[in-house]
């Protein structure tokens, strides 16, 4: 029976830290150099933010705003938590979204 763990050697040509490899390829982006593109909660900021939508959804409410994958809008005012009333720039269509189908337009 073969036991690996604390008590047990490792097999034959196991080392216990792999060496770095001189092929190994480095990260073409470090996460700090990344713009955080994730959606924001914090109502207090959202005021006036331009978003931009990641996907489409069709409104089932009629507060609700439908908006398809790339389409503009504004943040009028916080609506509830995680929601939003905003303005589509492209007809000014006003309604409520959730925050999390939405990035910062940079």
């Amino acid at each position: 029976m073969i036991m690996y763990g604390q008590d047990a050697s490792l097999p034959p040509g196991i080392d216990e830290k792999p060496e770095k490899s001189e092929d190994a390829v480095e990260p073409m982006f470090q996460p700090s150099s990344l713009p955080d593109l994730s959606p924001s909660t914090d109502d207090t900021d959202a005021k006036s933010r331009m978003l931009v939508a990641l996907y489409d959804f069709q409104g089932l409410e009629q507060d609700e705003l439908s908006f398809k994958a790339g389409d503009v809008v504004k943040v009028l005012q916080p609506h509830s938590a995680g929601q939003w009333r905003v303005r589509r720039i492209s007809d000014d269509a006003i309604g409520v979204v959730s925050s999390s189908y939405f990035v910062s337009a940079l």
